[in-house]
């Protein structure tokens, strides 16, 4: 069997439509670094925060609107007016920790109903402020270019259209079931039919997961060679199922890793159960391909839909896995997994066991359709 296991691997590596999709996802990683974009750190930058707060709050207060107000708010005023006055003396550090103060009273104002605005964007804008201001030597990617390795890894595997990281494993699933289809190992060697789908299913998994790997490495070696490793306690604050949700880049990257190992799972699962019903390599991947497309459909996270109170247990709203596990953003703008009870450990809980009862039932399908025996 595991002869058999290296000889699939080795025809997997070699199939070109693979390389050409490693080639293209290494180019896509590489871009950000090569042609370099804008983060959105500019939100937190001298110039921003005068035009957006220093300057209305300081023209507020001096045209008397909040004369009348309560004394909190106006000696939260000036504690604000204070702090914003900080952040343009040019000192990063400086300017992150009084920010992170302003945030606060934000928050505190918020409470106390002294302050119209979404909980959750200022609890997310409190949280990261808080944790980058804890952090040794805080510090903003303006650029794309800018950012370390775990900054930059991270930070791909969320920005990187979904269906590119479901694509590959669904090739790797075929070319490995059009394999034993083709019976291009069987006469090598003889394995029962059963035994010849899981040998396909490990190797499809184990090339897939090597080819993520060759496909970030461009992009993680140029950006530890320009920047450095990166401090892996750098925060992550996103909003998921209506709650905030404060991580690291380091957290974070296990996470997205994690769940796209579980994803890989599944979707090889997939075409492994259909495989063992039908024997044809194609149906099955496209069964794969067409679960990764579900969650894209507009409605699928509405409140209409029809399976909206149960989208937390389904696998397909776990296939987009950077709104799950987590990337590093500059922008809480939105609920990037907006169905209510779903998170990573719940995600990798539903995919596991799915992907583990198809596997089962693969195997017991195969045998009782066995062909030969070892």
């Amino acid at each position: 069997m595991a002869a058999a296991l290296g000889a699939l691997i080795r025809i997997l590596t070699r199939n070109v439509v693979f390389a050409g999709a490693l080639v293209l996802l290494s180019i896509y990683f590489a871009l950000p670094v090569l042609v370099p974009s804008q983060t959105g750190a500019f939100r937190f930058g001298a110039e921003f925060i005068e035009e957006n707060r220093l300057d209305p709050l300081s023209e507020a207060v001096d045209s008397g609107v909040y004369d009348t107000a309560p004394q909190n708010i106006k000696d939260a005023n000036e504690k604000q007016l204070e702090l914003l006055g900080a952040v343009q003396n040019g000192d990063v550090k400086v300017s992150i920790q009084a920010q992170a103060e302003v945030a606060a009273i934000d928050l505190e104002l918020y409470e106390a109903g002294n302050l119209e605005a979404e909980y959750e964007m200022l609890h997310a804008n409190c949280a990261f402020l808080e944790g980058l201001a804890n952090l040794k030597e805080p510090e903003l990617y303006e650029t794309t270019a800018d950012e370390p390795m775990l900054y930059r890894l991270s930070e791909l595997l969320g920005s990187i259209p979904p269906l590119l990281l479901i694509v590959p494993p669904i090739i790797v699933a075929y070319a490995a079931y059009r394999a034993i289809e083709c019976d291009k190992v069987g006469y090598q060697f003889p394995l029962a039919r059963r035994k010849s789908i899981a040998v396909a299913a490990i190797a499809s998994c184990t090339v897939s997961l090597l080819g993520l790997a060759i496909a970030v490495a461009p992009s993680a070696l140029m950006s530890l060679i320009m920047n450095g490793i990166g401090d892996p306690l750098y925060p992550v604050v996103m909003i998921q199922a209506g709650e905030v949700v404060v991580l690291t880049v380091g957290l974070a990257l296990i996470r997205t890793l994690t769940l796209w190992f579980a994803t890989v799972l599944f979707v090889t699962a997939i075409s492994m159960m259909v495989f063992a019903i039908t024997s044809s390599s194609v149906v099955g991947c496209l069964l794969g391909l067409a679960m990764g497309l579900v969650p894209a459909v507009p409605q699928y996270f509405s409140e209409t839909f029809v399976l909206h109170d149960i989208l937390r247990y389904l696998p397909t709203t776990y296939l987009y896995v950077a709104p799950v596990g987590g990337w590093p953003n500059y922008l809480y703008l939105m609920d990037v997994l907006p169905a209510s009870g779903a998170s990573w450990e719940l995600g990798m809980f539903v995919l596991l066991l799915s992907a583990t009862v198809l596997f089962m039932t693969a195997l017991v399908l195969s045998s009782l359709r066995c062909q030969r025996c070892v």
